[in-house]
């Protein structure tokens, strides 16, 4: 059964939004945490390795640079931290909270 594209977008930000919380956790190796770091502020630079007003290529590279260097992350990441992450950003998008107000790291 095909998902809408809502039920994707909302698939990729929960999993991203897993991510920065693993990003934080103490367990999660260090060279994982600065990937993802890394890859937020690429996403989020205005400087990118192809402009945007070049037509798909501009995205484009945005979507293959972003999407590689998150499934390597994942990779990286053990899954016990990064369950537990997921299963902390589903609660919270639950609740409803914005998922950039969440500071804490590993609970305990």
């Amino acid at each position: 059964m095909s998902r809408s594209w809502k039920e994707r977008a909302a698939a990729v930000r929960l999993e991203g939004h897993a991510l920065l919380l693993a990003a934080r956790d103490p367990r999660t190796p260090r060279l994982a945490r600065a990937l993802v770091w890394s890859l937020a502020a690429y996403a989020l630079s205005p400087i990118d390795l192809i402009p945007d007003f070049i037509p798909i290529l501009g995205h484009l590279d945005d979507v293959v640079i972003v999407g590689a260097g998150l499934w390597i992350a994942r990779r990286m990441i053990p899954e016990a931290v990064l369950s537990e992450c997921r299963e902390r950003a589903r609660s919270k998008a639950a609740e409803g909270k914005d998922p950039g107000k969440d500071r804490g790291g590993a609970q305990g």
